[in-house]
């Protein structure tokens, strides 16, 4: 029942919360419990799409691992292979030993331009504007490496900023075309959109406090019908809106389905390396793999501003869970991994009545 969903935003903890349950043979059942707007007005319902944030790595990371089945890249392919051409490329940190295994799984010392003042003073100058190749890569450039490639971790989307132009020369096609083509598509993902602009028809209002001062009250991230910033400036670094149904469908697709082969699910997860995120996670290609009281979990975190979401995989319960809020203030809403083990455990006691109940008979 939708008892922990009411309790939550009774407590006034998210406007709104989605909750999806798919598993990978198609079957699926989602909620949503309360508003997109602040008057209550106008509920969250299935249909709304959401801010996936970096859960759209996994798509690239999926869209590699095939690449890799085919034979036309390696993962220990060093990126200087595909983007060495580049009259930038030089000035990369790391250029010269940067792997797309290190970018997949966030061991090349790649800086991170997200924690730059200049990345957010040039999206204060001109939030609705486009973002090229060039504007990402100048602020990488020059820059030490945090550390030698392979050495530690270090999460930022520059990785996959970087792994999305490699991939571009291969396929010599854009990237969110082949994620439609290959994915997107034959998984009749249909609620599933590239953040091509700021124009996002379907994107339920979230609520940002991300660029605010400290204790200021949340701001609507749809201002006049338009996204407050252009979330084309992503891109590979997550990309993607998406109902939460879609996103747990994905997820049952990808870690527990055909999305990819088994023997490329199986390098995504063996790549894993320690990752400060959560106690214990580790991070392979695109994947969290995290150890649970249900057993192992593989799935992503996702942030954007107004909104939080989290996509978890249970072999051992074999759904996936997705949980989104449209509030990015983590305070409050506590981290939507939370609701996925709570959800996750309620799962797994229901489960063990069933099979108790099928003892009995």
């Amino acid at each position: 029942d939708g008892a922990l969903l009411d309790e939550f935003v009774a407590a006034g903890r998210a406007p709104g919360i989605s909750v999806a349950i798919a598993s990978a043979d198609g079957s699926l059942t989602a909620w949503t419990r309360g508003h997109e707007d602040r008057e209550g007005e106008r509920p969250l319902h299935p249909h709304h799409q959401l801010m996936s944030g970096s859960v759209g790595k996994t798509y690239f990371a999926a869209l590699a691992m095939q690449l890799i089945d085919e034979g036309r890249i390696a993962a220990d392919d060093k990126l200087a292979k595909f983007l060495g051409e580049r009259d930038w490329y030089a000035r990369l940190p790391n250029a010269e030993t940067i792997t797309l295994a290190s970018l997949m799984r966030h061991t090349s010392g790649m800086v991170d331009p997200i924690a730059m003042p200049q990345t957010w003073q040039k999206l204060e100058a001109a939030p609705t504007a486009p973002w090229a190749e060039a504007d990402w890569v100048e602020l990488l450039l020059d820059q030490d490496p945090l550390f030698p490639v392979g050495e530690s971790w270090a999460y930022t989307d520059a990785n996959y900023l970087l792994l999305g132009l490699a991939l571009e020369e291969v396929l010599e096609e854009s990237v969110y075309r082949a994620v439609w083509e290959r994915f997107l598509q034959p998984l009749q993902l249909h609620e599933t959109r590239a953040n091509t602009s700021s124009d996002l028809p379907g994107l339920a209002q979230g609520w940002r406090t991300w660029g605010l001062q400290p204790g200021a009250e949340a701001k609507p991230a749809i201002v006049n019908g338009r996204f407050y910033i252009n979330p084309q400036m992503e891109w590979c670094g997550g990309g993607y809106r998406s109902t939460t149904s879609d996103l747990a469908r994905w997820g049952a697709a990808l870690f527990g389905g055909r999305a990819i082969s088994a023997q490329a699910r199986q390098r995504m997860l063996e790549a894993a390396v320690d990752a400060q995120l959560f106690p214990g996670d580790r991070y392979g290609y695109g994947v969290i793999v995290s150890q649970t009281p249900q057993g192992p979990a593989h799935g992503h975190s996702g942030f954007f501003p107004g909104y939080l979401t989290e996509m978890m995989w249970f072999p051992k319960l074999g759904v996936c869970i997705a949980v989104q809020f449209n509030t990015d203030q983590m305070a409050r809403a506590g981290h939507p991994r939370q609701i996925v083990m709570q959800v996750a455990a309620i799962l797994a006691e229901d489960q063990a009545d069933d099979a108790a109940q099928e003892g009995g008979d």
